[in-house]
């Protein structure tokens, strides 16, 4: 979905870089555009990767709104819930963070509007990442209470979503619940997970997680909750 609604001219650049590498597309109204391949960024130019500004693809604010608007199937009413925390995550697990002028009323988030940036982070499935760490998440016991740490971009989400797939793969049979807050852990389009989580595992997607925890641990008896 994402490369059919991103504008023409970046959507030109992108189509000529490598876009198993590429992590994340930066617009901001009126700069460069930018994207983040293999952990590094770069200028993008409508011939791809450029190493100097003046050939790169300056953003315009009708760029962004058209790709918001795009990104929110043409309703930004209806995405309004996820605006207000400043993100819109569309299929794929491919969340766009969102900055603009924060609309506040009686000291509440209402919506963002005129928008001026978007970051784009693309989303990787990287299966067996986990491996490595897995076995002291596993015992005799059972699996142990975990936490992960990271600063962003490092690869939680893509760590958590493979522990998911291996304990699958084990063959426990263990009841997995996944808390899918902004739908970029298993992607689930009309109830479809488009990222693979494993075939003993459930989805609770776009739900705050007190609602998950709430009716998820009653209504699905989950084993391990992911979120």
């Amino acid at each position: 979905m994402l490369f059919e609604i991103l504008p023409d001219r970046i959507k030109s650049g992108i189509n000529r870089i490598d876009n198993k590498n590429l992590c994340e597309i930066r617009l901001r109204e009126g700069k460069p555009a930018i994207v983040c391949v293999g952990g590094k960024n770069f200028f993008l130019g409508e011939s791809g990767i450029v190493f100097n500004d003046e050939k790169a693809i300056i953003v315009e604010k009708e760029d962004i709104e058209k790709f918001i608007f795009r990104a929110s199937e043409n309703s930004i009413y209806a995405v309004n819930n996820q605006i207000q925390q400043g993100f819109i995550t569309i299929a794929g697990g491919v969340r766009i963070g969102l900055c603009g002028n924060i609309v506040v009323e009686n000291g509440k988030i209402i919506t963002i509007n005129s928008f001026s940036s978007v970051n784009i982070r693309i989303p990787h499935e990287i299966k067996n990442c986990c491996l490595p760490a897995i076995k002291f998440l596993l015992d005799e016991k059972g699996f142990k209470n975990t936490l992960i740490i990271s600063p962003p971009g490092a690869g939680k989400t893509t760590f958590l979503r493979d522990i998911a797939l291996q304990i699958s793969n084990l063959n426990l049979a263990y009841n997995l619940l996944i808390l899918d807050e902004r739908g970029e852990i298993a992607s689930c389009v009309n109830g479809k997970n488009l990222l693979n989580v494993g075939r003993f595992t459930d989805v609770l997607s776009g739900a705050e997680k007190r609602f998950g925890f709430e009716t998820g641990i009653r209504a699905m008896k989950p084993d391990i909750i992911f979120t």
